[in-house]
């Protein structure tokens, strides 16, 4: 007799390990983009503080900018006396 397919426990036991295997992996990959997140978090308060003491130290305006699309922050001394203000 050829049997063809798998049987219901068979299928059941599949699911079973698969749901195991997902269980153990999902788990330990999600806190990586919150990792991610906090770090970058971090970077921009950071710049913000130096921003601000450097403008505390020395009287001038500093501005902070994030560019999401590039992953980067920027502090840089903000020169009011061009029109219109530029770093």
């Amino acid at each position: 007799m050829n049997a063809r397919g798998h049987t219901l426990a068979e299928m059941l036991v599949v699911l079973a390990i698969l749901g195991l295997v997902a269980a153990l992996v999902i788990p330990t990959a999600a806190p990586a983009s919150s990792f991610r997140a906090d770090a970058a978090a971090q970077e921009v308060a950071q710049a913000l503080r130096f921003a601000q003491s450097e403008a505390l130290r020395t009287g001038q305006y500093y501005l902070v900018r994030c560019d999401v699309a590039a992953g980067s922050v920027t502090v840089a001394r903000l020169d009011i006396n061009a029109t219109p203000p530029a770093p």
